[in-house]
């Protein structure tokens, strides 16, 4: 390695001259590509602690999810959709005494690091972007630096990956983005798609009126959409599961009930029937529960009541219970399976 000059800039990528950087701090210079290493290696040892540390809170969170978006048991969805929730759920997931797993990291491991340029870096990850990303540019072929834009704020990013041609620009990456000195990098794990999407992802942003500073509050529902096909285009197990969903729809619908919530219940009722495969008689039955499903586990609308739901759809109450209590404990039991 030459001589670095006193007046030259310091090679760790603060900005600052080196002899008012790490020659003041009497440390080893680094380069940005050796703190970009570092900090790769600092999100993998996050992921590691996590899984360690909280794996059952973290096979909640993901089951939790799962459920809510109608995530099913096919191998490839589920691989895909813990590929892009694990990231979010470690940076934003609240889950221990109103802490996240990377505070938690973060606060065990600040003391032990050094270099400044490290710590701004690895604070600066609380505000990581889980979001869709377009590929701009190639910046350098040598280094694998390629340039990418956030779809929401429109802000670039230079990051580096294998494989990326001129032909790819104009695909999108989905992932968690963790800035670093000189190319940011995505924590565990990213997905292609294809430039065809992009008037899904229009279509999404302007429909759930997304902005860049919410992204993060609808990244899950977003990538559980584009894994799961949409629920007009469901296959579903038997007719009759598909006329209660529909009938589902219509009557809350018809209530003026938020898209988003019914949504959330047709899929979880596309897992429950594909898993249970229940033998329906009376359809209105679990149409009421639901209905009821929806306001209690979904909207935490105490409002709704088992007795005014029975006389809504011409069931019992006791009809409309023990359906829903089937459903509380298929939810349950998805929560003790691990990831």
């Amino acid at each position: 390695m030459r001589k670095i000059g006193r007046n030259e800039p310091c090679p760790c990528g603060s900005g600052l001259k080196y002899k008012k950087c790490c020659l003041k701090k009497n440390v080893i210079p680094f380069s940005p590509e050796q703190l970009d290493e570092q900090l790769i290696d600092l999100s993998t040892e996050m992921i590691e602690y996590g899984l360690k540390s909280y794996k059952d809170k973290i096979n909640e969170a993901l089951t939790k999810y799962g459920n809510m978006y109608g995530i099913g048991e096919k191998t490839e969805d589920k691989d895909h959709f813990i590929a892009l929730s694990l990231p979010w759920i470690l940076i934003h997931e609240r889950m221990i005494d109103g802490q996240t797993i990377y505070e938690q990291f973060v606060n065990e491991k600040m003391d032990t690091i050094e270099h400044d340029t490290i710590k701004k870096a690895l604070h600066n990850w609380k505000d990581a972007s889980s979001s869709f990303y377009e590929i701009v540019s190639i910046e350098n072929k040598e280094k694998n630096y390629i340039s990418i834009q956030n779809v929401l704020t429109e802000k670039e990013h230079t990051i580096q990956i294998k494989g990326i041609t001129e032909e790819n620009i104009g695909n999108f990456i989905v992932g968690t983005l963790l800035q670093a000195v000189e190319a940011d990098h995505f924590l565990y794990a990213s997905i292609g798609l294809p430039a065809e999407m992009k008037d899904w992802i229009e279509e999404q942003k302007n429909d759930k009126n997304v902005t860049g500073a919410h992204m993060n509050e609808h990244y899950i529902r977003l990538i559980a959409s584009f894994i799961q096909p949409p629920i007009e285009k469901v296959i579903w197990e038997e007719p009759i599961y598909e006329t209660v969903a529909s009938e589902f729809v219509s009557k809350m619908e018809a209530k003026g009930t938020d898209k988003e919530m019914i949504e959330k219940v047709v899929s979880f009722w596309h897992y429950y029937s594909s898993k249970q495969r229940p033998v329906i008689r009376k359809e209105a039955g679990y149409i009421a529960a639901l209905d009821y499903l929806l306001h209690q586990g979904f909207a935490k609308d105490d409002s709704v009541t088992q007795k005014g739901l029975a006389e809504t759809y011409g069931v019992s109450s006791t009809t409309i219970s023990g359906h829903f209590h089937k459903f509380v404990a298929e939810m349950e039991a998805s929560n003790e399976e691990k990831v």
